[in-house]
């Protein structure tokens, strides 16, 4: 009579093909989720970033020369003109909307 290996106490060895390929699809998903996770976080951080440089240009403006819309005697700056220039942010060249700012 044959014995299983279950019966023997022996391990029943597992074919590396068969194990790699249970490992590549427990580990794609995680993968794939992660990546997602990253670019979101990336989208995220991108997006406060530029908000917080909108705001930052915006008050720097109205320090130099006052709130928009209140006439000043003897003002001797404007909030006139805009022009969009590309600036080094995360990596890539992200252009400020000037009409954000104005």
């Amino acid at each position: 009579m044959k014995r299983k290996a279950a019966e023997t106490g022996r391990r029943q060895e597992v074919c590396p093909q068969e194990l790699s390929f249970a490992m590549q699809q427990l580990a794609l998903p995680m993968v794939l989720a992660s990546e997602a996770i990253k670019k979101g976080l990336f989208a995220f951080v991108q997006q406060m970033g530029m908000l917080a440089f909108t705001e930052l240009l915006q008050a720097e403006a109205e320090a130099i020369v006052g709130a928009k819309g209140r006439h000043l005697k003897g003002r001797t700056h404007h909030h006139w003109g805009a022009a969009s220039t590309p600036l080094p942010f995360g990596g890539r060249q992200a252009v400020v909307d000037p009409m954000l700012i104005a």
